[in-house]
């Protein structure tokens, strides 16, 4: 995040918009990265337990950018006002910006004391009664459906949150309602036509004019998704100790980015944040690291058998001494 900003302040992007885009580099695709180490048999894997765990961290940590980036975009109108009361002899109130954000996470502490206390025991109790009774499987779905889509919209509409955030708290409150199994087994099939539409809609938000327009802010891009990203991941693994498989794993997983940067990114270009053309960057980004991520995995698959081959023949003399 601090090399992309770094590199964005560069370009002559301001600091907020350079943050917003080092933000969404920074994510990875959950989707994404549990189909690469499910075709790999490795998901239940202790690499593949870290993984899954740090994309975890990465999407909750994404969950307080949403929060909080309409509030860095009124810290930019206000910082706007300020510079121009400072240029006409007039000071602008600067407590606006502390009173949004004390607003906006008071809002955020109300919704998340009725979703965590109310809602669910109220979901825990409606699951539990439709398991009990011999509805048919439809009714189920349908009833994890409509908590996920009513949460998500009624959270937008009384407390101002995104509807990512309102959807992340419904999954959360059906995870822990007892009947987080099935809710699963019958949501995959969901998720995965919902997986596919959300890639079609990429594809139709990609300018392919940003190739004649920016072909070097891309490559930068790209460059940090699939190559600074990964080494970081790596050198983080590496100095907590963690095996050399582990290592592997990780690292070439967080090599691309997906659904948090898209929302991250159209939030930002909503805002006035990011200027005109940074969400294609994104786009782009996310569309050329998705395509080469897999060779990237195969690369890392060949080179950890590859060592730990040489490293069972080195092992062979000293088995045979002992």
């Amino acid at each position: 995040m601090a090399l992309t900003t770094a590199i964005a302040v560069g370009w002559g992007w301001s600091l907020r918009a350079g943050l917003v885009l080092g933000i969404a580099v920074s994510v990875a695709s959950t989707v994404v990265l549990i189909r690469a180490l499910a075709e790999r048999h490795a998901l239940n894997s202790p690499a593949g337990r870290t993984a899954v765990g740090w994309l975890i961290v990465e999407d909750l940590m994404s969950v307080l950018v949403l929060v909080l980036l309409p509030v860095l975009a009124a810290g930019q109108d206000h910082g706007n006002q300020l510079l121009v009361g400072a240029e006409s002899g007039i000071k602008a109130p600067s407590e606006n910006v502390l009173l949004t954000l004390a607003l906006t996470f008071g809002k955020l502490a109300i919704l998340i004391v009725l979703v965590f206390v109310v809602g669910k025991r109220l979901v825990s109790w409606a699951l539990a009664q439709l398991e009990s009774t011999e509805e048919s499987e439809e009714m189920f779905t349908l009833a994890v459906l409509v908590i996920a889509l009513g949460l998500a919209v009624g959270a937008n509409v009384a407390f101002g949150v995104s509807y990512a955030l309102g959807a992340f708290f419904a999954g959360v409150i059906v995870g822990g309602s007892g009947a987080e199994h099935r809710a699963a087994s019958d949501v995959i099939p969901l998720r995965d036509i919902f997986g596919v539409l959300f890639f079609v809609s990429v594809g139709m938000l990609f300018d392919p004019g940003v190739l004649v327009r920016a072909p070097g802010q891309l490559l930068v891009v790209v460059v940090l998704i699939m190559i600074a990203k990964p080494l970081a991941a790596g050198v983080i693994a590496l100095a907590l100790r963690q095996p050399l498989r582990v290592v592997l794993t990780v690292s070439p997983a967080l090599a691309q980015i997906g659904e948090f940067s898209f929302i991250v990114g159209v939030m930002g270009h909503e805002l006035g944040v990011l200027p005109a053309g940074a969400t294609q960057l994104i786009v782009g980004g996310a569309i050329v690291s998705i395509a080469l991520n897999p060779f990237l995995m195969r690369a890392a698959d060949w080179f950890g058998g590859r060592f730990a081959g040489q490293a069972a023949k080195q092992a062979e003399p000293r088995l045979a001494e002992r």
